[in-house]
């Protein structure tokens, strides 16, 4: 009885042993390419985020900032195939979802995924935006000391001229370059501020109040999908990525 009750056992566990290495083998094998990674397709949008839009300050505006872009908030599978549903109409920016189905299971990780990527880039957001409202009233105070400097050297010339010091053409002279001056300053703010937010940004990155939201939803999509079926989609959405 024992002799058969471990024949039994061991004809199970062989059994076990070649259903699991014909499922394995069944599973396609899918070679991501470098640019297909989460972390690098991410890495794409860095410049963007971290180099956000500076217009440049004159005599009579302020530099103004615009540090979060909005074209990464789309729902990428919003529009998919689910099993069992009707299928929905797809439009030029949802392509790359077509011939892809999923359960109803994944749908549902899904957009809880994207959901979680909204709120964290909102929070991005929100720290930015301050990160830029900061920097601008920094810009704007700059400016207004290089002005009242030009200014004061200017009256400097004045009473120089007024004392007869100067003469009309060397008055003119030195007013000219102090304007020029001044104007050459308050064009580097522009550079000055990038500066200032590529530093501010790096801190805020380093202490963990800035996250890559795209790289964390990229990688839970990963776990969602099935390897073919991401395969199947970031081959086609890696290209927007590029185009960004």
């Amino acid at each position: 009885m024992k002799k058969l009750f471990s024949i039994t056992r061991l004809f199970i566990v062989i059994t076990v042993i070649a259903w699991a290495c014909s499922k394995n083998n069944n599973e396609p094998v899918v070679a991501l390419l470098a640019d297909e990674q989460p972390a690098a397709l991410a890495s794409s949008l860095e410049t963007v985020i971290n180099n956000p839009v500076v217009v440049d300050a004159t005599i009579t505006s302020d530099v103004t900032i615009v540090s979060y872009p909005s074209f990464i908030t789309t729902d990428y599978f919003g529009l998919v195939k689910v099993t069992g549903e009707t299928a929905k109409t797809l439009d030029s920016n949802t392509l790359c979802l077509n011939g892809l189905e999923i359960t109803k299971a994944q749908k549902e990780k899904l957009t809880a995924a994207n959901t979680a990527k909204q709120s964290c880039m909102e929070a991005n957001r929100l720290v930015l935006n301050n990160l830029d409202r900061e920097l601008e009233a920094w810009a704007k105070a700059e400016k207004a000391r290089i002005i009242a400097a030009a200014r004061f050297s200017m009256d400097s010339v004045l009473l120089l001229y007024n004392n007869g010091s100067l003469t009309l053409a060397q008055k003119t002279e030195r007013n000219t370059k102090i304007e020029l001056s001044r104007n050459d300053q308050i064009t580097a703010l522009k550079g000055r501020v990038q500066e200032k937010l590529t530093q501010a940004t790096a801190r805020l990155v380093a202490a963990g109040k800035i996250k890559n939201c795209e790289e964390l939803y990229l990688n839970t999509v990963k776990e969602i999908l099935s390897a073919s079926q991401y395969e199947k989609w970031i081959k086609c959405q890696k290209e927007k990525y590029k185009r960004v």
